[in-house]
């Protein structure tokens, strides 16, 4: 291999793992770092309502729960893999420096 291949690899390598951070970092913006529930407020219940009850906006109390629940999973999701992405393009840039030395 010559030296120019090993430099674009290299510079390649660096590029793939800023981007992977930039992307990373987006969705952290978008959707915070995953935490866990601290709400502690007191919540008063006569029990659970009837999954058949319609809420104002004409949705079912049971629907409701069931898009509240996927909007909680697709977020948890979004934040993971914001930092999955940071982590693995600080691999690649760090990775392109010690293939360099």
């Amino acid at each position: 291999m010559g030296v120019g291949v090993i430099e674009f690899f290299l510079s390649a390598l660096n590029w793939f793992g800023l981007v992977l951070n930039m992307v990373g970092v987006t969705l952290a913006f978008f959707y915070g770092y995953p935490q866990p529930d601290l709400d502690d407020n007191l919540h008063l219940s006569l029990g659970e309502m009837p999954s058949d009850w319609k809420m104002p906006s004409g949705e079912t109390y049971g629907d409701f729960k069931k898009r509240i629940a996927r909007e909680k999973a697709t977020h948890l999701y979004r934040s993971r893999l914001g930092l999955a992405l940071m982590f693995f393009g600080f691999l690649f840039q760090l990775a392109s420096v010690f293939v360099a030395k």
